[in-house]
């Protein structure tokens, strides 16, 4: 028999409602795993990317949903010094997102080229390994 996760109604009707779907999915993923498990884990789990997890994380915490302390513990301990390659099959998976897709049709119109995954993995890498918003990525293409 299935376990039951136990949601409060004021919960759904005044968080779910302003939260991003992915948070949501997080949030419920987290609650599922009763805190025990990693931001890997999940993000593999969702087939999303481990920094979103982590957004998601502080985006609870800031609204008293999770521990602090809880979520810390799975937080990487140090930022890698160099830039995570990405492989075509991962750009590709990631080409699936809406955002990130008009970020690399944006780019592309930008620099008047056709991104190589080369250009793509050093876009993504932007959003992914230093954690820029998909705005202000787009806003450098601007000035170059």
């Amino acid at each position: 028999m299935a376990e039951e996760i136990r949601i409060l109604k004021d919960f759904i009707e005044k968080e779910v409602p302003k939260a991003p779907p992915l948070y949501v999915s997080v949030f419920l993923m987290t609650k599922a795993a009763e805190g025990k498990t990693s931001a890997a884990e999940i993000a593999e789990k969702l087939e999303i990317l481990e920094s979103d997890v982590l957004k998601a994380w502080r985006y609870w915490e800031e609204r008293d949903y999770f521990a602090k302390e809880a979520a810390q513990v799975s937080q990487p301990k140090a930022i890698p010094s160099e830039r995570p390659q990405y492989s075509p099959a991962e750009l590709s998976c990631y080409l699936k997102r809406e955002d990130v897709k008009r970020l690399f049709q944006s780019a592309q119109q930008k620099l008047g080229k056709t991104l190589s995954s080369g250009d793509m993995a050093t876009l993504f890498s932007f959003y992914d390994w230093l954690g820029l918003p998909l705005e202000v990525i787009d806003l450098l293409l601007t000035y170059c």
